[in-house]
């Protein structure tokens, strides 16, 4: 495919991408209140299949835990949102990469630090010095170590880090981490090709698989700098934009084009909750890509979003970034708000999800007013700076190659990249 083509596709914005950023934000949203009810009174919902041995011993009684456990086991998958955004990623980080030509790891930086950082440092300082039930006392040293690790996002790293703070930003700091490892899997690429990238990575991740299912076997405890580094998922998000190079190249990737969606489904279900569920992440992930590339078919049309539901899909989809930082912190208040109020609301399971499910009226109106106010000023700014940025080079560049031109003459306007942004 030739530069100018490749070029044309890579700046198509395509809607349905905000339709699975929506579905993924509100899947992992919901997967957090049967978390935070299994983390209050220790029971799981991941086994549906051990209450309908149940029922031959007492009827009755476990035919109200089967309908139960028949309800909330799909929102225990919740996280399958994750590897979505990770494939999503991916796939937009890469398409915008082709589409700048010049000095494109520069840029490519520059975006991403303006689209990621000051809405994640704005989340970070509001649960970190505001929010009551998170913010810090500072009275320890590793509080402030929480806050300097955080800052950095290196506290994917530390086992008493990881979950301080807001146990999402875990994944914030891994894919920052893959942005900067991108220009090696460019460089293996170049080299050997995307189909031997796509293998060397996906050999990294399993191996840092294998190692962590073994690890918590023998333990008991997840290998946290080796399960949460950007290796482990590196295969992951590299699938995403092994995608988008298939897309921009009209072909298709092997793992997509001769393997069913489903049986990526299947495997990732079946390994969820087995002593290999740390294979489960990729199986979840390529399920993501197959599903994106059929999605990605020519001829594909985005429909008009007529219903409610879709356009609040969609809307999630657009503020998902914001939802993904702010969410979890609010429902858990949500939750000991209504545990205040209602003590026996931990017996009732139902319940206690319809009430967690409420504390969205809360979290999707402030993480609208985030994405208004914070996320769309920071993208702005980066652009300009960008744009400012490369009108320097440029008049560099002329300076070079004319000495005796003078800056009023070798000065042009820099339209600023309007790239598509990822989460």
């Amino acid at each position: 495919m030739n530069r100018s083509s490749s070029s044309a596709k890579s700046g198509i914005h395509f809607l349905f991408l905000d339709d699975l950023r929506g579905l993924a934000v509100i899947s992992v949203f919901l997967g957090h209140i049967v978390w935070e009810y299994f983390l209050l009174t220790g029971r799981s919902f991941k086994h549906p299949w051990v209450v309908p041995a149940e029922l031959c011993v007492s009827f009755p009684v476990y035919l109200k835990s089967l309908l139960t456990g028949l309800v909330l086991y799909p929102f225990t998958l919740g996280w399958i949102g994750v590897p979505v955004f990770f494939v999503i990623s991916g796939f937009c980080i890469h398409l915008s990469f082709k589409k700048t030509t010049v000095n494109p790891f520069t840029s490519f930086y520059i975006r991403r630090f303006f689209r990621i950082y000051p809405p994640y440092l704005f989340a970070l300082l509001l649960f970190a010095l505001v929010f009551p039930a998170t913010r810090l006392a500072f009275t320890k040293l590793n509080q402030w170590a929480q806050l300097v690790t955080h800052l950095l996002l290196v506290h994917n790293y530390i086992s008493w880090c990881i979950w301080g703070i807001n146990g999402n930003f875990w994944s914030i700091a891994v894919e920052v981490q893959l942005y900067a490892i991108f220009p090696a899997l460019l460089l293996v690429t170049r080299r050997w090709g995307w189909r031997k990238a796509l293998l060397l990575t996906g050999l990294i991740e399993l191996t840092c698989q294998v190692i962590t299912i073994f690890h918590q076997a023998r333990f008991g405890a997840l290998p946290i700098p080796l399960c949460m580094s950007p290796l482990f998922y590196w295969f992951s998000w590299s699938i995403g934009a092994g995608l988008a190079q298939a897309y921009l190249d009209g072909r298709a990737l092997t793992l997509v084009r001769r393997i069913p969606t489903s049986l990526w489904l299947i495997l990732g279900m079946a390994t969820a909750d087995l002593p290999a569920h740390a294979l489960s992440f990729t199986f979840f992930a390529l399920f993501a890509a197959n599903l994106l590339w059929r999605m990605l078919h020519p001829g594909r049309i985005d429909p008009e979003k007529k219903n409610v539901l879709s356009r609040h899909i969609q809307t999630a989809g657009l503020w998902s970034y914001s939802i993904y930082l702010i969410h979890h912190p609010i429902l858990k208040s949500v939750l000991n708000a209504y545990l205040a109020a209602f003590p026996h609301l931990e017996s009732r399971p139902l319940l206690y999800f319809v009430a967690g499910a409420t504390s969205w009226i809360i979290i999707f109106p402030v993480s609208g007013l985030i994405y208004r106010f914070v996320e769309t000023p920071s993208i702005s700014v980066g652009k300009s700076v960008l744009a400012a940025w490369t009108s320097r080079q440029d008049r560099l560049s002329l300076d070079e190659s004319c000495p005796g031109a003078t800056h009023g003459s070798a000065s042009r306007p820099v339209q600023p990249v309007d790239v598509a942004d990822a989460n």
